[in-house]
Formats: C-alpha cells, sequence, structure tokens
C-alpha cells in the first residue's frame, strides 16, 4: 500500500519522495509500538501487576483478556474503516500503473 501512495504522489506531484514516505512509516509505526507497550503497562499497574510475585491476582488476567481481546479491535474496526474509504480503489492503481509504464 505504501508504494501506491508514493507512486500517486509522485505522479501528482512530479516529484519522487521515497525516503520521506518511508521515514514517516517507519517512525510513526516505532511511535505506535512505544504508545502501547506504554498504556499496557499502565494498565497492568492499574491491575495490581507485580513483577516480584508468581502469582498474580485475578484483575491482572481480566486485564490481560482485554490488552489482547477487544483492546485491539478498538483500533482496528477504524482502521478498517479508514481502508473502506481510502482513494486508491484497483482501478485507480491500474490507472497509476499504466501511467507509470508510460
Amino acid at each position: 500500500m505504501l508504494p501506491d501512495v508514493i507512486d500517486a504522489f509522485s505522479l501528482e506531484h512530479n516529484m519522487r519522495q521515497e525516503a520521506v514516505f518511508y521515514s514517516l512509516y517507519v517512525f510513526f509505526n516505532k511511535f505506535a509500538v512505544g504508545l502501547s507497550l506504554a498504556f499496557s503497562a499502565v494498565v497492568l499497574g492499574i491491575s495490581g501487576y507485580d513483577k516480584e510475585k508468581c502469582s498474580q491476582p485475578a484483575s491482572v488476567g481480566l486485564a490481560l483478556r482485554y490488552l489482547c481481546g477487544p483492546g485491539p479491535v478498538v483500533f482496528f474496526v477504524p482502521a478498517l474503516i479508514c481502508l473502506y474509504f481510502y482513494p486508491l480503489s484497483n482501478a485507480r492503481l491500474s490507472e497509476l500503473r499504466a501511467k507509470i509504464m508510460l
């Protein structure tokens, strides 16, 4: 998908900016991973997780269930909605590829 966005941008603006797109992609990917790890640590801390203990309270198990189950769905559904309205359809991609081949 990222290469398609880069190709569409280059055809529209007559300049190649692969480095900028890939840099932003990697930065925001790492930023999102950092946020998710911090959020998980906060939720586990609130639920009573203690790294020194072998046995954890039941609230930790519940927190882990929410972090691994419905938690990701909360972010996945809006992503799917964004993809649905994404302006690069198969027809548009075929048109872009034809222009690139010229």
